[in-house]
């Protein structure tokens, strides 16, 4: 297993974003988002999707959403994704701008083609 972090955010003011991802890594299984401060997320959905360089959507949902959850096995706590574009495109938006720094990060999670799994480990 190989991981790509992705730094993102809005700054103060500013309603959306786009940032242009080159996947080198393979196939991607899965993904997670972490908030620096979520106290500075707008009452509102901040759409996050991951998409291809058209625009078209892979996944899109709120930032919260995204988040990874407790429970289950490694790989049931991400938003699952099983891509395998080497361009993607992070876009993110929301109705109300922050009113301070939204800092986030994207683990985007890759298969490794030459790892072998052990029988008893669950995907």
């Amino acid at each position: 297993m190989q991981t790509t972090h992705i730094k993102f955010g809005l700054s103060v003011g500013k309603d959306k974003d786009a940032i242009d991802i080159t996947n080198n890594l393979g196939r991607i299984k899965a993904g997670f988002v972490t908030i620096a401060n979520e106290s500075s997320l707008p009452n509102d959905i901040v759409r996050v999707a991951l998409t291809d360089l058209n625009s078209k959507p892979y996944v899109e949902m709120d930032i919260r959403e995204w988040k990874r959850r407790s429970g289950g096995d490694f790989y049931s706590s991400m938003v699952p994704l099983e891509l395998n574009d080497s361009n993607l495109k992070l876009q993110i938006n929301t109705a109300t701008a922050p009113t301070s720094d939204l800092v986030m990060e994207l683990v985007l999670v890759h298969e490794d083609e030459n790892s072998i799994p052990c029988a008893n480990h669950r995907y």
